[in-house]
């Protein structure tokens, strides 16, 4: 699973409601992003890795990893924010890393 966009520090990764969506804009918490991958997967084919690029997204990756549904999460301390142009040349570096 990969989410990049922007955090906040307590309530989570923002989720945009675009134009395509008749919600509002919301956030989403480590309790439910972990609601929605145990949803949508069988407890066989979790995901290994989930990445979460945004600011303070190690609040969410906490929860999964306690929670025991993923080993692996990628994140940003909850204490820090990542700049914007940072962030491509991080995941496209992790990525080939991963890939190589």
């Amino acid at each position: 699973i990969h989410h990049s966009g922007h955090g906040h520090r307590k309530k989570g990764l923002y989720i945009e409601g675009g134009e395509e969506s008749s919600g509002p804009d919301t956030f989403l918490d480590g309790e439910s992003l972990r609601e929605m991958i145990q949803k949508i997967t069988h407890p066989e084919n979790r995901p290994k890795i989930v990445f979460l690029a945004a600011c303070h997204s190690e609040v969410v990756g906490e929860k999964l990893v306690k929670d025991g549904l993923v080993n692996h999460v990628v994140v940003c301390r909850k204490e820090n924010e990542l700049g914007d142009n940072g962030v491509p040349v991080f995941v496209r570096k992790f990525y080939q890393r991963l890939l190589a």
